[in-house]
């Protein structure tokens, strides 16, 4: 059990502690001197770790003792009501008809807050969060023949809303969000020759906007939509060799337009388009020795141009990008003990650069990039109790830095990073009703963090995250 997070004692876990005790009703018959007798001998034993001041604490338990005279009985008002815990608070959950694995993605517009997620129930969800009343007000779903498994990305143009996603049923759907009528309009969907489990990514270039997405047929796809008419302009497709899971991601140098994705041929391939042939030019094929499910992400360390993608081989790859040279430098890799199917993501802090990955040796890794030595200098990993496939995702408040993550253990994670120590400091993590294998996403709105994630359980679950004891 972890009591402490950051420094603040969990009320959640002082109260599973206190029910634990056969002998101790922590709302009807316990005393201070009892709540304190059980907390110090959880610490003695090492069931919970106090690193703040034990008055402070003492304080606290005061505090709540108060708390729970006065709500004798009523569990939920007491929990609600002490506003010094910290971590995820009880979520909002949105149920949908089928197991998730797309990744929630937010989208503010006006003023309004958006969340949309695919699911094995062949629909698109989309739902507003209302921040005066805390609910979740659903749209109408938008239904497709097929299972999604790809995760929607938004994309406002000239005022104008558009989501994409992919779906089982070969196709790729463009949709025109009306915020007036709350209406999903569908555009003619593109058609490839395989399913789709890759997420589309978009790209605008001047007054242009483009769409890539990987495909089972062995294929990128890059699309141009037309803005005036929806029709779908592709350009001609370039061909791995193996189906593609992994998500296409754009860089753009100068006029240089660049496209990375993973393939089941072992490869990570980065190409650059012609935007006036609408041709897919191969830049360079990096040969890995596993599978490539992971998706590519770019990062761009004092000038310099660097893609890191993760591989069934267990290995966190990183490269860096030569436009002159037409060249892909390899850094590292970085090896784990199992298969990495968990795409990186990076942050950079300061001068320094780290990337996270999930592995399914059940571990959270983090490694700093040492562009002196060419070398990924890892934190001290973060285990949970399950292979880790979901996606980690980063948010800096203030001077501090968090990452959340989903585990097949049935919990979402967060934690906070400690660039002193080179640690990882663990929330307590929520279990939900199964495995999570979709990404976890951030809002920050205002003092008021969010943190949104699927659930093989049917579920959408939007957490409050609470940082510190006086957010």
């Amino acid at each position: 059990k972890q009591g402490v997070q950051s420094g603040i004692l969990s009320l959640r876990d002082l109260e599973e502690l206190l029910n634990s005790d056969q002998t101790v009703n922590p709302f009807t018959r316990s005393s201070e001197s009892q709540l304190e007798v059980i907390l110090s001998n959880a610490v003695d034993k090492k069931l919970i770790q106090i690193q703040d001041d034990w008055d402070w604490v003492q304080v606290q338990i005061k505090e709540l003792h108060k708390k729970l005279q006065n709500e004798e009985g009523r569990r939920e008002g007491a929990v609600e009501e002490a506003q010094w815990i910290t971590g995820l608070m009880s979520p909002k959950k949105y149920f949908t008809g089928g197991g998730i694995d797309s990744s929630s993605s937010w989208q503010v517009i006006e003023g309004r807050v958006f969340i949309s997620v695919g699911s094995w129930d062949h629909r698109l969800h989309i739902l507003e969060l209302d921040l005066n009343s805390g609910k979740l007000v659903s749209f109408k779903p938008y239904v497709t023949e097929g299972l999604i498994n790809s995760s929607l990305s938004w994309q406002v143009v000239d005022g104008r809303v558009f989501l994409a996603m992919g779906a089982d049923n070969h196709e790729l759907h463009i949709l025109e969000l009306d915020l007036n009528s709350g209406k999903l309009v569908s555009f003619k969907p593109y058609v490839t020759e395989g399913l789709i489990n890759s997420s589309p990514s978009w790209q605008v270039i001047g007054s242009r906007v483009f769409i890539a997405v990987g495909s089972h047929d062995k294929k990128l796809h890059v699309v141009e939509l037309n803005l005036e008419n929806g029709e779908l302009i592709p350009f001609k497709s370039y061909e791995t060799g193996g189906g593609i899971y992994s998500s296409p991601s754009w860089y753009i140098i100068g006029e240089r337009v660049f496209i990375a994705v993973g393939s089941d041929d072992r490869k990570l391939h980065v190409v650059e388009l012609s935007l006036e042939s609408k041709k897919i030019i191969p830049f360079e094929s990096y040969k890995i020795k596993r599978e490539i499910y992971s998706s590519p992400s770019w990062q761009v360390v004092e000038g310099r141009v660097f893609i890191s993608v993760g591989s069934t081989s267990g290995k966190l790859h990183v490269l860096e990008l030569d436009p002159e040279r037409g060249k892909l430098l390899p850094f590292g890799p970085y090896k784990t003990k199992k298969p990495i199917y968990s795409s990186p993501s990076w942050q950079v802090i300061g001068d320094r650069v780290f990337i996270a990955v999930g592995s399914y040796d059940q571990k959270l890794h983090v490694v700093e990039l040492s562009l002196e030595n060419k070398e990924l200098l890892p934190f001290k990993a973060y285990e949970t109790e399950g292979a880790i496939s979901s996606s980690p995702s980063w948010q800096v408040i203030g001077s501090r830095v968090f990452i959340a993550v989903g585990s097949n253990d049935k919990k979402l994670h967060v934690v906070e990073l400690s660039l002193e120590n080179k640690e990882l400091l663990p929330f307590e993590p929520y279990e939900v009703g199964e495995g999570i294998d979709s990404s976890p996403s951030w809002q920050v709105l205002g003092t008021r963090v969010f943190i949104a994630v699927g659930s093989g359980d049917y579920s959408l679950y939007v957490f409050r995250f609470r940082y510190r004891a006086d957010e």
